[in-house]
């Protein structure tokens, strides 16, 4: 049978061109994608060990203010701490400055009071971080009556309550300051029958050996913030 050459070479075309097909196809099928990062990875970037505290880590503090609070067993107040020394990963990046602010409340704990941090604020960042840190229970108490020396109270950062006796006690004393919260129910004990009392329990706490936090969660520094 007679095969013209046109036909021939229309032939020899096609086989060349799936040849070809056949040599291109894997390859575009072996070359990797890059899968899109996605938040999870984004987040144990940013929850790396140089930027985790992790959960037991003792936080040395210190409070500017004064060396000495007073408030009664039923108060809670609000103060501002700092670190004392930077505080560390497991790796030894610095985590939290020196000097960074504390925020919290120090309330009523099992008889005494406890320090209980909410928030910290990274060095000269000035970035609100959440924290979970508790000090210990301070169950050091005394009595504050007209025996007592007014030195023990004077220059003292004092509860409401406790400033609302004590002025009625030694009259105009020079007080460190004055913190509110203390709440209409604790006020109200400090008046009996329309009249002042004369005496209160307070509990005595030294903010720079009695407030060092000890974290109770981890605490992660996020860079995504």
């Amino acid at each position: 049978m007679f095969i013209s050459n046109s036909w021939q070479a229309k032939v020899a075309a096609l086989m060349a061109l799936g040849m070809t097909s056949a040599t291109i196809v894997p390859a575009i099928a072996a070359t990797p994608v890059a899968a899109p990062q996605s938040n999870s990875n984004k987040l144990l970037i940013a929850q790396s060990p140089q930027s985790i505290v992790p959960v037991g880590t003792v936080i040395p503090v210190r409070y500017k203010k004064s060396d000495r609070v007073l408030v009664t067993p039923k108060e809670s107040v609000r103060l501002t701490l700092t670190t004392a020394t930077s505080v560390r990963s497991e790796r030894g990046n610095v985590v939290i400055p020196a000097g960074s602010q504390i925020n919290g409340r120090l309330r009523p704990a099992d008889g005494g009071s406890q320090f209980v941090a909410e928030s910290v604020v990274i060095g000269s960042q000035k970035r609100k971080y959440p924290i979970e840190a508790t000090s210990a229970v301070v169950r050091r108490k005394q009595i504050i009556d007209r025996k007592t020396n007014p030195d023990f109270v004077r220059g003292a950062v004092v509860g409401a309550a406790v400033g609302a006796v004590a002025s009625e006690i030694f009259g105009d004393i020079d007080l460190g300051a004055i913190l509110g919260g203390a709440g209409a129910g604790v006020l109200g004990e400090t008046i009996l029958g329309g009249r002042k009392r004369k005496e209160v329990e307070v509990v005595v706490v030294n903010p720079n050996r009695d407030l060092d936090l000890t974290l109770d969660e981890d605490f992660v520094l996020s860079r995504n913030r």
